[in-house]
């Protein structure tokens, strides 16, 4: 079976229009939202808890993740439409490295979802022990509703929970429309000269660039990997 199609050594964050699509850099576009997270070099957690202890008083910080897609190219189009043109993408393995992971799905009232189930109602009976492993397990389950506005499997999601700090360095790419290119290479350009900031100077990828075109401009950022994730890449077609 070929695997080049479903699989990716990437997780990338989209910034979100504000209020609707623009097609230049305005406050609406995902555009101002990116760059403030790459000035800041901090994905902040999402406002709702997530994840199967998410109602656990006293655990909301715990299941408060930055959330990321995993996304090969057969699912870059429905992303991009559904987020924006914007985002930030990092290799799985630096994700794993700050405490991420996949988000791991069960969707139906089988055995499974039911030992889980189970297992948070008695850790939570009774005083709350944070210690327990299993609060480190809950923030990555969910149980969608197949055919839900609440189905998020498409989105192949990844959390870190309590948010991501990063370096430039750790930025494996950047989605951003081809007319801003040039633009924003010469913004960090010149911050790096000046030291006076952060600088992204690793490949940027226009969303809609055919896909042969976006599988060679990652080209550098598969060099960045470790050698084994790299080689895993090489097979790979995102």
């Amino acid at each position: 079976m070929d695997n080049s199609d479903h699989m990716s050594p990437w997780a990338v964050h989209f910034t979100e229009s504000t209020h609707g699509r623009l097609d230049g850099p305005g406050e609406e576009s995902g555009y101002q939202p990116m760059m403030s997270i790459l000035w800041d070099r901090h994905i902040r957690p999402v406002s709702e808890p997530h994840g199967a202890g998410r109602e656990i008083p006293g655990l909301e910080d715990r299941h408060r993740p930055a959330c990321f897609s995993e996304t090969p190219l057969h699912l870059l189009q429905p992303l991009v439409e559904f987020r924006s043109d914007f985002g930030i993408g990092f290799s799985q393995d630096f994700l794993m490295s700050k405490g991420g992971g996949r988000v791991w799905y069960l969707e139906d009232e089988g055995v499974l979802v039911g030992s889980v189930k189970k297992l948070v109602a008695d850790a939570a009976d009774g005083p709350v022990d944070p210690a327990d492993p299993l609060w480190t397990l809950t923030p990555f389950i969910d149980f969608p509703v197949p055919g839900s506005l609440e189905d998020w499997r498409w989105e192949r999601e990844w959390r870190v929970p309590g948010g991501l700090r990063f370096q430039p360095a750790d930025v494996a790419f950047l989605f951003i429309p081809e007319k801003l290119h040039e633009k924003a290479r010469q913004f960090f350009s010149d911050h790096e000269f000046a030291d006076t900031g952060p600088a992204y100077l690793c490949p940027y990828i226009d969303p809609h660039w055919t896909r042969p075109r976006i599988e060679a401009a990652l080209g550098d950022a598969r060099e960045r990997l470790p050698p084994s994730r790299a080689a895993i890449a090489e097979r790979m077609d995102f």
